[in-house]
């Protein structure tokens, strides 16, 4: 799938113009981009797999800090696009990601990481379902279950 999910955190929102440079000097595409307030219960379903994990609560309550800006990212001939997202991304721990990569240049710690994106198609599927419509994204799912694009 050449498709994934982004999201730019509060904490790097006043970065959205250097990072939205960097995602599309990295090879994607922004199909479809909206700014919002996130309230504590969107955020808590968001991330509801790692509900029983001790940073989970912590981690829920800084993304409703303020705006965030979701995006869904399309890379032209992708194999494995969320997959190749994370690697520009770098590592969750900004003090572990290379240098050059979008965590390493906007994140402060692993609690203000800057950005998230996709760890997989499921997730990407999933993500992109959560915040964009299948008109936005062009993604729809068939009668069958399996995806289709629009375009």
């Amino acid at each position: 799938m050449n498709l994934t999910f982004s999201l730019i955190k509060p904490s790097a929102m006043n970065h959205c113009e250097e990072i939205l440079m960097a995602i599309k000097t990295g090879g994607f595409s922004i199909l479809a981009m909206k700014s919002q307030n996130l309230t504590l219960s969107q955020v808590k379903k968001f991330y509801k797999e790692h509900a029983e994990r001790s940073f989970f609560e912590p981690m829920c309550e800084r993304l409703t800090l303020g705006p965030v800006l979701l995006m869904a990212l399309y890379e032209q001939n992708g194999k494995d696009t969320p997959l190749q997202f994370r690697a520009l991304l770098g590592a969750t721990n900004p003090k572990d990601a290379a240098p050059g990569t979008l965590r390493k240049r906007f994140g402060i710690d692993l609690d203000f990481n800057a950005i998230h994106g996709s760890d997989s198609d499921i997730s990407a599927i999933r993500e992109l379902s959560f915040f964009f419509s299948g008109m936005e994204t062009g993604l729809i799912l068939s009668n069958s279950h399996e995806l289709e694009l629009l375009y």
